[in-house]
């Protein structure tokens, strides 16, 4: 179906996406089950509002290009 260097870009992305989605929910539930709610949002809202900026700033950057 895909030609196989398009297909190992594609799983090696989805895989790379993947632990660093499941590593932020592992370590925002960590702080939860301890307990640690102020920990827990710091992870949770800068983290997100990284993402966000991260976004923001590759955006701007292909406009200027």
């Amino acid at each position: 179906l895909l030609d196989p260097r398009w297909r190992l870009l594609v799983v090696v992305g989805f895989c790379g996406a993947f632990t660093t989605f499941s590593s932020f929910a592992f370590e925002t539930m960590a702080y939860f089950q301890q307990g640690q709610w102020i920990m827990m949002l710091a992870n949770f809202i800068s983290n997100n509002l990284l993402c966000l900026g991260a976004a923001l700033a590759g955006m701007a950057v292909a406009r200027a290009v």
